[in-house]
């Protein structure tokens, strides 16, 4: 039996917890930067979003008339794009929230490299995206 497991049986026949080691965190100053972020974000329209441009379209075009989110249509706009939905199992608590959150950071990449999203049909331009391809490389000729 090692060290370890003669400190496990000890602690459970005691009874007692373990004690937490203590830890230099500033809880007021997340604190504070979470207000503030939110302070920004309800500047620019919605208090639970940041406002950016592919969380402003996929808002736009995957919620249903009574607030929920469409999962089936986002589903159908990953499969539009060519990409493979995220494996999330969808039987545990937060499922849909982990998918949506997975699948977006899979669209921003494919976005951000391609240039563009296709939702519902529509060709949405992705800002910041690289330009593809090199550009040439002219040399001068020497006479």
């Amino acid at each position: 039996m090692s060290v370890f497991d003669s400190l496990i049986q000890r602690q459970q026949h005691s009874g007692s917890k373990p004690k937490m080691a203590n830890t230099k965190r500033k809880g007021k100053a997340t604190f504070n930067a979470l207000s503030k972020a939110k302070t920004v974000y309800a500047a620019r329209g919605d208090v639970n979003s940041c406002g950016d441009w592919l969380t402003l379209a996929l808002k736009q075009a995957f919620r249903t008339d009574d607030g929920n989110f469409d999962l089936t249509a986002f589903k159908a706009c990953l499969k539009e794009n060519d990409i493979e939905p995220p494996k999330v199992d969808m039987e545990r608590y937060g499922a849909i929230g982990r998918f949506r959150m997975c699948a977006g950071l899979t669209l921003r990449r494919h976005a951000l490299k391609v240039g563009h999203l296709i939702i519902g049909g529509k060709k949405i331009t992705a800002p910041g995206a690289k330009k593809r391809g090199r550009k040439a490389k002219q040399t001068e000729v020497k006479s």
